[in-house]
């Protein structure tokens, strides 16, 4: 059926796909030991592998408990929304326990449990507004372009940034410019962020 929710959902995962696979070839491509300066996380594609993973892993736990109708504290147990900086600092030290083949493959799995959850979700789970009290007032649509979509083009940016830096041989400081995308807020793909 050809219906605008399809149409949306389609596109999503359609970017989803591209933007990992994007990620996926530029992470391949660069040395294993390539650092990307002196930032205090996120230093190297291990640690960009781990921290996609760990956010797939949340938003997969926050959609399956909210389908299971259990409320489950967001984005964690221990952190709130205010403390995302030191959420994702923690998600950084765990993933200094990984080797860079264990976070790529930890990043796979959840990037293909993610699709796998998006493809099981009706339209309406998707597209209506509200109806899962953990999205905000937003749709999980939106939230699954965050995490995935934004998530990986933020990954990018950080990962050519570090190349051309590599290439003027300065040493790399990343910038705000590639800057984390913010928890959930868009209208979804193709919409507009900050409704």
């Amino acid at each position: 059926m050809d219906t605008p929710g399809h149409r949306r959902t389609a596109a999503l995962r359609w970017a989803a796909v591209q933007r990992f696979a994007e990620f996926l070839q530029i992470a391949d491509s660069l040395p294993p030991t390539m650092t990307f300066g002196l930032e205090a996380r996120d230093r190297n594609t291990r640690d960009l592998f781990g921290h996609l993973a760990a956010w797939h892993q949340m938003m997969a736990r926050w959609h399956t408990r909210a389908l299971e109708g259990v409320k489950t504290p967001m984005p964690s147990v221990t952190y709130r929304w205010d403390d995302v900086a030191e959420l994702n600092m923690a998600v950084w030290r765990v993933v200094q326990e990984l080797t860079l083949e264990g976070a790529r493959a930890a990043a796979i799995r959840s990037h293909n449990a993610l699709l796998t959850l998006l493809d099981e979700a009706s339209e309406s789970q998707l597209w209506t507004p509200g109806l899962f009290e953990w999205t905000r007032g937003t749709t999980v649509g939106s939230w699954f372009e965050t995490i995935m979509v934004h998530h990986y083009e933020w990954a990018i940016a950080k990962l050519r940034r570090a190349i051309r830096v590599s290439r003027r041989g300065t040493g790399s400081t990343l910038g705000a410019r590639e800057s984390e995308p913010a928890p959930s807020t868009s209208a979804g793909v193709g919409g507009k962020r900050g409704q």
